[in-house]
């Protein structure tokens, strides 16, 4: 595929766009600047849902065990179901979540503006909890 042609589709989204995509079981998550994040079906491009935050989504989402992690500039990290977008929990930073989270051993390992922050990915627990 050249530079200038289109790829298999495309999906605009209501602002920009800084996250990395995360591609899980044929559906494709990506946050936006728009406080959203999204789940595309990966073969069609059509959306299956949106989750809105309290702020942009600059963050790359990781995706393990059916649940979507993900950052926002709200200070918040959320854990969403993968299927639904439904929030499983919410966990409040003091400032802005603009890393990614990785996901290990059931830890979800993510950075705030304010300071780095571990969480226990089944409950959003975290270490002052």
């Amino acid at each position: 595929m050249s530079r200038d042609s289109p790829g298999k589709w495309t999906y605009t989204t209501g602002s920009y766009v800084y996250s990395s995509p995360t591609i899980a079981s044929g559906t494709v998550y990506i946050g936006s600047y728009d406080s959203k994040v999204y789940a595309l079906k990966a073969a069609t491009g059509k959306q299956k849902w949106t989750f809105t935050t309290g702020g942009p989504v600059g963050s790359s989402p990781d995706v393990v065990g059916g649940t979507v992690y993900i950052g926002s500039f709200d200070g918040t990290v959320y854990a969403l179901d993968a299927t639904t977008g439904t929030q499983k929990w919410t966990y409040t930073t003091g400032d802005v979540v603009g890393s990614s989270p990785a996901v290990v051993g059931g830890t979800v390992y993510i950075g705030s503006y304010d300071s780095k922050v571990a969480l226990n990915a089944a409950t959003g627990t975290g270490p002052a909890d």
